[in-house]
């Protein structure tokens, strides 16, 4: 449902205008210089390495990037929980919040 000339994030989220997963992954030069860094040393010892122990390493990264992959998801997923709870204890505390009202007239 649009409101105003915005689209509710609810709208954004079921649109797929919102892809979190897209956002996961930081942007900075900082983390750009240090990816392009272990892309260079990985590439410089799979070059090193022998035969017999290329098909091992790539298991070894392989298992790397599945650590990496559920970390990040694990993450997302705990600042989602921390927003709500956020969200949560402010509408809860806040003298808009029906029930805080209610209570006032009570009292």
């Amino acid at each position: 449902m649009l409101r105003g000339k915005y689209m509710s994030i609810i709208d954004e989220l079921y649109s797929g205008m919102i892809k979190e997963v897209e956002q996961l992954y930081p942007h900075s030069e900082e983390y750009k210089r240090a990816e392009r860094s272990a892309d260079e040393l990985r590439t410089e010892l799979w070059q090193e390495l022998p035969k017999e122990l290329k098909k091992r390493f790539g298991r070894y990264h392989g298992a790397q990037a599945d650590c990496c992959r559920i970390g990040n998801r694990e993450s997302f997923e705990q600042g989602f929980r921390t927003g709500a709870r956020l969200m949560l204890e402010i509408f809860l505390e806040s003298e808009e919040n029906p029930c805080n009202k209610r209570q006032k007239e009570i009292q």
